[in-house]
């Protein structure tokens, strides 16, 4: 093999070698591509509340229900709508707009939601049809909502967050609407509201017999 030869077999090689290395660039690209979106085509979107007309919406027939809290964070729901609040930073972290949701899908409301004990996964549960539930999940830590089997339903019952209802006896009863969060032995939450507005909601924060009262829906 002359010098010649041999430095056209190295180019070959070396061509060959990136070839190979741009086709499985743009394979692996592609395959993440493609995996990306059968993500996106199973994920589901129950959009956000229309902050602006917070002043148009009325609770419903009941007080507004606690489904989740602790230190940092108060989730709550009313008819029509579920609600992420930071007490920490004093605002809204999310909303769910399911009643928008539950007519687009189903022919019944939003039966209920819950949160798990950690606090870190929203439950949400339609009725289908006589007997039926569609239920959701929706992780507060990566923002994802994927419906979920009945049997994964059964398992997250499971693991529901639990609070707790007030004897009618006890003072706070009808200032709390019943309910109330027990956060430790000297700490818990419980919320108030104004005329049956979802714009008077206030989640009110106790710790050793001391009030503080935040206003979900102003700026702090």
């Amino acid at each position: 093999m002359n010098r010649k030869t041999g430095l056209l077999s190295c180019i070959t090689v070396v061509a060959c070698v990136v070839v190979i290395m741009l086709f499985l660039h743009y394979y692996d690209r592609d395959k993440a591509a493609s995996t990306q979106a059968a993500a996106n085509q199973n994920e589901v979107i129950i959009p956000e509340i229309d902050l602006q007309k917070i002043d148009d919406f009325f609770i419903g027939s009941e007080p507004p229900h606690l489904i989740y809290a602790d230190r940092d964070k108060v989730i709550f729901e009313t008819t029509g709508g579920v609600y992420v609040y930071d007490m920490k930073g004093k605002s809204l972290l999310r909303s769910f707009d399911t009643a928008s949701f539950a007519s687009e899908r189903y022919s019944n409301v939003l039966r209920s939601a819950f949160a798990t004990q950690d606090g870190k996964q929203l439950i949400f549960n339609f009725s289908k049809g006589p007997g039926y539930v569609a239920a959701y999940r929706y992780s507060l830590e990566d923002k994802f909502m994927s419906e979920l089997t009945g049997k994964e339903y059964a398992e997250y019952l499971k693991k529901r967050f639990e609070y707790s209802y007030l004897d009618p006896s006890d003072e706070l009863y009808q200032k709390s609407s019943g309910l109330i969060i027990t956060i430790s032995g000297s700490e818990y939450v419980y919320l108030t509201f104004q005329d049956w507005k979802v714009s008077t909601i206030n989640v009110v924060y106790v710790q050793n017999d001391k009030e503080t009262v935040y206003s979900v829906f102003t700026s702090k």
